[in-house]
């Protein structure tokens, strides 16, 4: 009984994230938009085969940004289960999700290496072709999800389908 609510809910809560994509892209900025997306993304991945404990996702910034901020508000405010760092002045050595923006694909392939099981996310098709694995993107004229399941198979994370939903799926053959 307790999995078949569980599913339940997991199918309510990725209709309720196509619904806001949908129906937020007027109310909200481009800035906010983008952090729910980030803060949401670490809800809607598997953590079990990486050393993450479920109880905590730990995000991370590259840099400075609105986006990061808005990110960083949204995270204060689930302290119990969540944590926002900075990489520029501090040593972190967790990080679930990993915003990088603007991205260099040394810069990205340094993050792999210190974070092997991070999700990287960032803007723009090209984060993907340079080895992000989550890109946000827009079409016509929405923020939208751009996936490269090829990118994220090394992480040991696993997508789940709500996500993979309302995502664009990057072509492998790159």
């Amino acid at each position: 009984m307790a999995h078949f609510y569980f599913s339940i809910m997991r199918i309510l809560f990725g209709m309720s994230l196509m619904l806001f994509c949908v129906s937020a892209h007027a109310k909200y900025s481009e800035t906010d938009l983008k952090a729910v997306y980030l803060y949401r993304f670490a809800l809607l991945a598997e953590w079990h085969q990486t050393q993450y404990p479920p109880h905590q996702i730990y995000y991370c910034a590259t840099q400075a940004s609105p986006v990061t901020e808005q990110l960083a508000r949204l995270v204060a405010a689930k302290k119990d289960r969540a944590h926002f760092h900075l990489l520029t002045d501090q040593s972190v050595p967790n990080c679930q999700l990993i915003y990088v923006d603007p991205a260099a694909k040394a810069e990205l392939d340094t993050l792999k290496q210190h974070y092997p099981n991070a999700l990287l996310v960032g803007n723009g098709r090209s984060f993907i072709k340079m080895g992000g694995m989550i890109s946000l993107i827009k079409v016509n004229n929405r923020i939208k999800p751009l996936i490269s399941i090829k990118n994220i198979e090394a992480t040991g994370v696993k997508i789940r389908a709500q996500l993979l939903s309302i995502a664009e799926l990057a072509s492998e053959a790159q």
